[in-house]
């Protein structure tokens, strides 16, 4: 290590990259500035990158602060003339000239004395608010719709036919109502042609609406042969309603058919 060539590095204005890899240089070079470590010695001592340190290397050489003799073609021997350079020295700022004595010619208007007047502020056309408090007017919050205006009006179903039963009627429609599935008046109309087709093949409009409105049935239903036949059968129980139940209902919806009987309230009964 040379302590001339250390000591003409050290004052040096460089970028830290640039810095490190002189210093380094200098560490290993003897007083004539001659060195050659290799690039991955370099690496270690600055603990820079292989491309960070070969940039600072061609910076170096590129303000004349290092020679490269890449000649050799095994090593790079390199030699720092830092020490064959003149140092270049800052070039010292111009200070202002804050005193208070008079500078410029006689009759002047001393420029220092001026600096400490006080500065004057620049007048601005904006309008200070008032103390008076304008608020905003807003329009009035609309009143809200009663309730049973919200509520929609329920449709008004048409009267059944004189062959349905008004109250067996009445109490369907009040079981879809609470059930919250009202009949429209569309539904009850096909309600109508569905009972009348069970009426026209021997089943009783009243026992259909009250067998749903009972099982809580959204529809109506033809009744088993085992409902028609249950009150006559209770006497003889579970064994009666067989086949001999079975052909008699057989039986009725001919009759019914053919128009020798009707039925009247759930019973049928022969025409003359």
């Amino acid at each position: 290590m040379s302590t001339v060539i250390m000591a003409a590095c050290w004052p040096l204005k460089l970028p830290p990259t640039q810095k490190a890899v002189l210093i380094s240089l200098a560490d290993n070079a003897n007083d004539a500035g001659a060195c050659w470590p290799s690039i991955p010695t370099i690496c270690e001592r600055t603990c820079l990158g292989r491309t960070a340190v070969m940039d600072a290397i061609r910076g170096l050489e590129a303000i004349g602060y290092l020679v490269a003799d890449r000649s050799n073609g095994r090593h790079t021997r390199y030699t720092v003339t830092v020490a064959q350079r003149p140092l270049i020295e800052p070039r010292p700022v111009r200070q202002a000239d804050r005193s208070p004595r008079r500078t410029g010619p006689a009759g002047a208007p001393n420029q220092s004395a001026s600096r400490t007047a006080p500065v004057r502020q620049a007048d601005s056309n904006r309008q200070e608010p008032s103390g008076t408090v304008i608020q905003e007017q807003r329009p009035a919050p609309a009143a809200p719709a009663p309730d049973h205006a919200k509520r929609a009006a329920p449709e008004r179903l048409p009267d059944p036919p004189e062959w349905i039963d008004r109250e067996a009627w009445d109490g369907f429609v009040e079981m879809r109502r609470r059930m919250k599935k009202p009949l429209t008046a569309r539904a009850a109309a096909l309600l109508f042609a569905k009972l009348d087709r069970f009426r026209a093949a021997g089943h009783c409009p009243k026992t259909c609406l009250d067998r749903s409105t009972v099982n809580g049935w959204q529809d109506v239903y033809t009744p088993k042969p085992e409902d028609t036949h249950a009150a006559g059968s209770a006497g003889s129980g579970r064994h009666a309603v067989g086949v001999g139940g079975r052909i008699a209902e057989l039986n009725r919806r001919r009759a019914v058919e053919r128009g020798d009987a009707e039925v009247v309230d759930g019973e049928c009964t022969r025409v003359g």
